[in-house]
């Protein structure tokens, strides 16, 4: 009797300490550790102020190869477009924000102008190839002048041509009878670009040994012997690379350009009994300063983790059957970048479903300004005192109205001036982007609503430094 009692006892013990480690456990799951490789952010709302567990897993997701080589670094802020026509030809024009390089090159196809020879310029008259390229994120720290102890086939010097002053870097090689002779301009206003022409040809090697000088520097001397000839590069031979040196443009560097190609993309995923989540934030590696990368990287994973949280915090009641549930919940975030001059936009979008009759649509929007290293609010983009949101509430519902979402009443309640309705927000080359979830401006089956505000709407209320630079 007494044995039977001590086993009972016993398992009641027994049964207490493992009821005791679960509770623990449950509770720990709900507190985030101190994290010290990071700042401390403050929670901008009351939502925010419960600290969670960071979820089960991170990764990694590497930006994908896109080409080019190690002097070339593929920038996710280039656009190339049709610029005109000339000669039966079409000009493309190449713009790279992060470089801040504008060119226009005469191409029939879409052609990486980026890669090393990467666009064909066409024959010579002596069926010579002519290629152009650029070289992107590599400095030249060389000084320019011909170093005395270089064969004639390399030369340095300084030059200007329209109005732009460039280090002119010349070199010829040969051997097999091939011959390639490189021209690259390097401008001075910023020596990370290098704009490289090649003349490839080929020639009698009989007559190599004969033209003692490097055909370039033969043709600025107009040595004219029947041994050079075949050599020479002739000024109609150059011409095209003239016509595509008279449209390169230069401007300052968008440093939100910069860290947008610098962005590698994190992924919290997790799963559990009854839901499964993932959700994707950018933080910044390899960008120069350590302090604004930091708020940045800290407000992304910090948002990214409590996005999560909030999530799982549906399912945390240990009493609750969500067996019963219509479908098997899940999160899923993803983002997207768009930088325009020095404010990086980054504009989260997201299906939740935790029962019911569909999935939620979500948003999260973010500006951050490269100038000041900080995360801008709609405020800080007009000037004090303007009635910015009057402005931004009139466009808006005069912009949902044409599109015939919705009703009278519905817009003017979810568009009216004030601020939590115009809380997911970008700032970008056309314009105020202004997104209204569903069930805000109208119903879940007509879908989320996007206005765009042109910037000659927002001129005179907006701050003069956020309007587009010309050369933007």
């Amino acid at each position: 009797m007494k044995n039977r009692q001590a086993l009972i006892l016993l398992a009641i013990v027994v049964t207490a300490l493992i009821a005791t480690g679960v509770f623990m456990l449950w509770q720990f799951s709900r507190i985030i550790p101190e994290d010290t490789t990071r700042s401390a952010l403050v929670p901008q709302t009351a939502t925010n102020t419960v600290a969670y567990a960071p979820p089960e897993r991170v990764e990694t997701q590497t930006p994908a190869e896109t080409g080019g080589n190690d002097l070339t670094p593929q920038f996710a802020s280039t656009t190339v477009t049709m610029a005109f026509q000339k000669d039966g030809r079409i000009w493309q024009r190449y713009k790279n924000a992060a470089a801040g390089i504008e060119i226009s090159y005469p191409s029939d196809a879409e052609q990486d102008v980026e890669k090393y020879r990467g666009v064909d310029l066409g024959t010579t008259a002596g069926q010579e190839e002519r290629n152009f390229w650029l070289g992107l994120g590599k400095e030249d720290t060389e000084p320019c002048t011909t170093d005395p102890n270089e064969s004639a086939q390399h030369t340095r010097e300084k030059i200007a041509f329209n109005g732009i002053d460039y280090c002119l870097d010349t070199r010829s090689e040969g051997g097999m009878s091939q011959i390639y002779t490189t021209f690259t301009y390097v401008p001075k206003r910023n020596t990370s670009i290098a704009i490289s022409f090649l003349i490839h040809g080929v020639a009698d090697p009989s007559l190599w040994g004969d033209c003692t000088e490097d055909p370039a520097i033969a043709h600025k001397n107009g040595w004219q012997t029947e041994a050079c000839k075949k050599y020479l590069i002739s000024d109609e031979d150059t011409a095209v690379f003239n016509e595509v040196l008279k449209t390169v443009k230069l401007f300052p560097p968008s440093r939100a350009a910069q860290a947008q190609s610098l962005i590698v993309t994190k992924i919290l995923k997790g799963t559990d009994k009854y839901y499964d989540y993932s959700s994707e934030y950018p933080v910044i590696e390899g960008y120069g300063n350590e302090d604004m990368v930091r708020t940045f990287d800290d407000k992304m994973s910090y948002d990214a983790a409590t996005s999560v949280a909030a999530f799982k915090d549906y399912y945390s009641d240990p009493g609750a059957d969500f067996s019963q549930d219509p479908g098997r919940g899940f999160m899923d975030e993803t983002y997207s970048t768009v930088p325009f001059d020095q404010i990086l936009n980054v504009i989260f979008t997201g299906e939740e479903y935790s029962g019911g009759a569909h999935p939620m649509t979500v948003y999260r929007t973010y500006v951050f300004d490269f100038n000041v290293g900080e995360f801008l609010t709609l405020t800080d983009l007009f000037k004090p005192r303007s009635d910015y949101l009057g402005l931004i509430s009139n466009y808006s519902i005069n912009a949902l109205d044409k599109l015939g979402v919705g009703d009278a009443d519905w817009i003017k309640s979810g568009a009216a001036a004030d601020d939590k309705n115009f809380q997911f927000f970008s700032l970008q080359q056309d314009g105020l982007h202004i997104i209204f979830p569903p069930y805000q401006v109208a119903s879940y089956a007509e879908g989320p609503q996007e206005v765009i505000i042109p910037f000659a709407v927002l001129r005179g209320t907006i701050q003069d430094k956020y309007l587009p630079r010309s050369d933007s």
